[in-house]
């Protein structure tokens, strides 16, 4: 839409659009748009196997790092709510506990 209906009365750093003098800039993004998809299309389709295989490898770090983070902080302060905690909520905790009121 940017390509469509720019202004440089509004933002005087960019270019007008089609509907305003300048139909080239649709053009700019349309051959950015049909680039964006070649490329996709190269890496997905060409390269699949590699891509699988590096997404794996990074779920597979997120999955150590936030058991990294998450197990020591269970055994040390605890991650869930007390049964009362969960009744009342969350807004009413955060708003009304102790430690918030001054």
């Amino acid at each position: 839409m940017t390509g469509l209906f720019a202004q440089k009365e509004l933002n005087a750093g960019g270019a007008d659009g089609a509907f305003y003098g300048h139909p080239v800039q649709l053009w700019y993004q349309i051959a950015g748009i049909l680039t964006g998809i070649g490329i996709y299309i190269f890496v997905f389709f060409l390269n699949h196997k590699i891509l699988l295989k590096i997404c794996l490898t990074l779920k597979g770090f997120a999955t150590v790092c936030t058991a990294g983070i998450l197990l020591p902080l269970k055994y040390t302060i605890g991650i869930r709510l007390s049964p009362e905690e969960e009744i009342r909520g969350l807004d009413y905790i955060g708003k009304f506990s102790k430690k918030t009121c001054l």
